[in-house]
Formats: C-alpha cells, structure tokens, sequence
C-alpha cells in the first residue's frame, strides 16, 4: 500500500507516475564505433600495451638512390626545357633588333636595290655613317610604305650640290652608287646649299633623276628612320 505525500503546491503527486519511474531503466546513449576504437587505444595505451600501427614499406638503400637521381633528372630536364624557351624568346627579340629582313616593294635606287628584292636591316640604328642605306619610316616625305634612302650628309656637315656633282663641307665626294647627275631640279645646273644641325641627316635617291628626297623634301632626324640596311640578297 502505496502512501502519498503532498507537494510544496499543496497537490497529490502522481503515485503512478513514481512507481513507473521506480521501474523504468535508464538507457544510456552508445558509443560510436570511432569513439569506441579511440577509447580502446587510449585504454590500451594507458595500460602500456601497444597500439597498432599501418605496416611501412621498408625500402631498399639502392631504391632510395634510385628514386632520388630520378627526381633529380626530372628536375633537370624541366630546368633544360626552361632555359630553353627563354633562349628562343631572347634570340628572336634580339634578331628582330639585329636581322630583320624586309622585301622592297618600292625603291627609288637604281640599280643597287630592285623592287622584290631582299634586304636585312637592323633596329639598332648604329654605325650610321656617309653612305648608309636606310628605311625610312611609312609617311616619311609622304610616301607610302618604306622607302630606302642613302645617307649623304651628317650632322652640323655643308652639304652643296653644283653641275651635277655633291659637295661635303667644300670638298667633292665619289659616289660610285649614284646613276646619273645630282641635279637640284630636272633639267638645270642650279647651286644649292644645305647647313645640317646637330641632329639633321642629307639623304639622296641612288636614283638621281628622282627629286623627292632631301633636294626638295628637306632634311631628316635620326627619329624617322625605322632600321638601317645591313646587306642585301639579290
């Protein structure tokens, strides 16, 4: 017989409700199988017992070395591959300073040049001296295209051009490349006179029957060549 006691609210409590609960037992939560395993070893381990551990592969001193000089030909060949494709990039940008050809489609130099022709230039633009070969830049003298022209005065030189012949500073010059008469215009022996600054170039057409270079068209900066002729192939 079964005798209830009030509560503090002064009501019955639930006689049931205890003699279930007396009865009842409490189930407690399981344990994973990862947290069982990591307690066993933590058991084991505190016991001083040991744990198991994945097999390693033993190797061989004579696979180790071989592995290694492999790895070390692997990195190789890519340090070769590399340095090579940085020597392709270096060689065509320094040709494209040093050897570039150019195919004439238009010249105004006689017989030296023809139109077809092939010619290797530089970008350098050094070594300019009396005689050069130069390509003009494209509207240069409102031309289209690059036009070759020759370089016949230099910087702060006097250039006069008198019955036919060319004159540097008072002085004559040969020019074995020039296909006629240096006319200052078609068909009379007029005297002219051209005093370069530091910076101007006199150039003339081979082609001395052509007016439209430095006779009539005036003088040239360094700035409006584009390369210099370095030798021709016929």
């Amino acid at each position: 017989m079964y005798t209830t006691r009030p509560n503090r609210s002064g009501t019955r409590g639930s006689q049931t409700a205890r003699a279930g609960t007396g009865n009842r037992q409490v189930s407690r939560p399981r344990q994973t199988s990862t947290g069982s395993t990591r307690s066993s070893k933590a058991r084991q381990s505190a016991r001083g017992q040991p744990t198991k551990q994945r097999p390693r592969t033993h190797r061989s001193p004579q696979q180790s070395a071989r592995e290694r000089h492999a790895q070390k030909e692997r990195q190789k060949r890519r340090l070769e591959w590399r340095n090579a494709f940085f020597a392709a990039v270096f060689i065509v940008a320094a040709a494209r300073f040093l050897f570039w050809p150019l195919r004439i489609d238009k010249t105004s130099m006689g017989n030296n040049f023809k139109n077809g022709q092939i010619v290797f230039t530089s970008a350098l633009m050094t070594g300019i001296k009396r005689g050069t070969v130069v390509v003009l830049k494209d509207g240069v003298w409102e031309n289209s295209g690059k036009e070759l022209c020759r370089i016949i005065g230099l910087p702060g030189e006097r250039v006069t051009i008198y019955n036919g012949d060319v004159f540097i500073n008072g002085e004559m010059i040969n020019e074995s490349y020039a296909d006629g008469e240096t006319l200052v215009a078609e068909d009379t022996d007029k005297t002219i006179t051209f005093s370069l600054s530091d910076e101007q170039y006199f150039l003339l057409y081979d082609d001395r029957q052509v007016f439209s270079d430095s006779r009539s068209k005036g003088e040239l900066t360094k700035d409006q060549f584009s390369s210099v002729v370095l030798f021709s192939r016929k």
